[in-house]
Protein backbone atom coordinates (compact mmCIF):
# COMPACT_ATOMS: atom_id res chain seq x y z
CA UNK A 1 0.00 0.00 0.00
CA UNK A 2 1.71 3.07 -1.32
CA UNK A 3 -1.07 6.03 0.60
CA UNK A 4 -4.20 5.24 2.72
CA UNK A 5 -6.71 7.83 2.63
CA UNK A 6 -8.07 8.43 5.53
CA UNK A 7 -11.65 10.23 5.65
CA UNK A 8 -11.80 13.62 7.31
CA UNK A 9 -15.14 15.08 7.56
CA UNK A 10 -15.34 19.06 6.28
CA UNK A 11 -16.36 21.83 8.69
CA UNK A 12 -18.16 24.19 5.61
CA UNK A 13 -20.53 25.71 8.29
CA UNK A 14 -17.52 25.81 11.00
CA UNK A 15 -15.11 27.90 8.45
CA UNK A 16 -18.26 30.42 7.19
CA UNK A 17 -18.94 31.48 10.69
CA UNK A 18 -15.05 31.92 11.36
CA UNK A 19 -15.16 34.26 7.99
CA UNK A 20 -17.77 36.23 9.25
CA UNK A 21 -16.77 36.58 12.97
CA UNK A 22 -12.90 38.20 11.46
CA UNK A 23 -15.13 40.36 8.68
CA UNK A 24 -17.75 41.58 10.92
CA UNK A 25 -14.72 43.00 13.26
CA UNK A 26 -12.78 44.55 10.01
CA UNK A 27 -14.00 45.53 6.21
CA UNK A 28 -10.99 42.54 4.49
CA UNK A 29 -9.43 39.69 4.76
CA UNK A 30 -6.53 38.18 3.48
CA UNK A 31 -6.45 34.29 2.55
CA UNK A 32 -3.68 33.69 5.51
CA UNK A 33 -5.40 35.86 7.90
CA UNK A 34 -8.17 32.67 7.66
CA UNK A 35 -5.84 30.03 7.82
CA UNK A 36 -4.00 29.23 11.17
CA UNK A 37 -0.17 28.05 10.76
CA UNK A 38 -0.23 24.46 10.88
CA UNK A 39 -4.15 23.78 9.20
CA UNK A 40 -5.10 20.50 8.41
CA UNK A 41 -5.97 19.57 4.60
CA UNK A 42 -9.59 19.39 5.72
CA UNK A 43 -9.16 22.69 7.51
CA UNK A 44 -8.14 24.20 4.14
CA UNK A 45 -10.75 22.69 2.35
CA UNK A 46 -13.53 23.44 4.55
CA UNK A 47 -12.44 27.48 4.30
CA UNK A 48 -12.14 27.49 0.49
CA UNK A 49 -15.77 25.61 0.40
CA UNK A 50 -16.56 28.17 2.91
CA UNK A 51 -15.56 31.70 0.77
CA UNK A 52 -17.45 30.23 -2.42
CA UNK A 53 -20.35 29.59 -0.56
CA UNK A 54 -20.45 32.88 1.05
CA UNK A 55 -19.62 34.53 -2.14
CA UNK A 56 -22.28 33.01 -3.64
CA UNK A 57 -24.78 33.96 -1.04
CA UNK A 58 -23.51 37.97 -1.67
CA UNK A 59 -21.62 38.22 1.67
CA UNK A 60 -18.56 38.96 0.41
CA UNK A 61 -16.51 39.64 -2.51
CA UNK A 62 -12.79 37.80 -3.43
CA UNK A 63 -10.51 38.94 -5.93
CA UNK A 64 -6.95 37.59 -6.75
CA UNK A 65 -5.38 40.61 -9.08
CA UNK A 66 -3.23 38.17 -10.57
CA UNK A 67 -2.72 34.65 -10.60
CA UNK A 68 -0.52 33.03 -7.18
CA UNK A 69 -1.24 36.44 -6.27
CA UNK A 70 -2.61 36.95 -2.76
CA UNK A 71 -6.47 36.40 -2.03
CA UNK A 72 -8.24 39.51 -1.14
CA UNK A 73 -11.54 38.64 0.68
CA UNK A 74 -13.71 41.57 1.26
CA UNK A 75 -17.67 42.29 2.47
CA UNK A 76 -19.90 43.05 -0.03
CA UNK A 77 -21.28 46.00 0.19
CA UNK A 78 -24.51 45.51 -0.97
CA UNK A 79 -25.24 42.88 2.10
CA UNK A 80 -24.01 45.63 4.44
CA UNK A 81 -27.09 47.42 3.77
CA UNK A 82 -29.52 44.42 3.81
Amino acid sequence: VLHDVVPRALDVAGAMGGVRGVLAARASARWGDLIPLGAEPWQILSMLLALLELAKLGELRLAQPRPFGPLDIRRDAASQAA
